[in-house]
């Protein structure tokens, strides 16, 4: 619910980069030495569906939700997810 409402709802998260063919992606949030990174995770519809991922760089909020906010809007930002208003 929380990646629903970071990503400015359900149909936001629809990851459209070769491969996802419309997968429904999440935001993992990484700590690593005193930073946070964020990377964008879907599995894959190819044989095998192993997990695929974009990294979106470090994300420096307050919050766990603000965090999220802010990677989803990178992950848009770059094209990789379903621009608002389209038919997954």
């Amino acid at each position: 619910m929380d990646q629903d409402h970071a990503a400015g709802g359900r149909e936001r998260r629809v990851v459209i980069v070769d491969g996802a063919n419309g997968a429904l992606g999440r935001v993992a949030l990484q700590p690593r030495y005193r930073r946070i990174y964020a990377e964008l995770r879907w599995q894959a519809s190819e044989p095998g569906r192993e997990t695929r991922s974009a990294f979106l760089g470090e994300v420096r909020e307050r919050s766990r939700a603000k965090n999220l906010a802010e990677a989803w809007r990178r992950a848009h930002e770059e094209g990789l997810t379903q621009p608002p208003g389209s038919k997954g």
